[in-house]
């Protein structure tokens, strides 16, 4: 029974597995910006 409720948890809260957080700094300053992996959305991109 924990089985299906932690598998049910889990796919509520799942994330997208091509998008991602890219830190960047600039003057001092950083932050995060979404990104995602193309390659993932198409293989044959590259």
């Amino acid at each position: 029974m924990i089985d299906i409720q932690l598998n049910l948890y889990k796919s509520i809260f799942k994330g997208r597995a091509d998008v991602f957080a890219l830190r960047w700094e600039k003057n001092g300053k950083g932050n995060y910006m979404p990104a995602y992996n193309i390659r993932a959305i198409n293989p044959r991109f590259f």
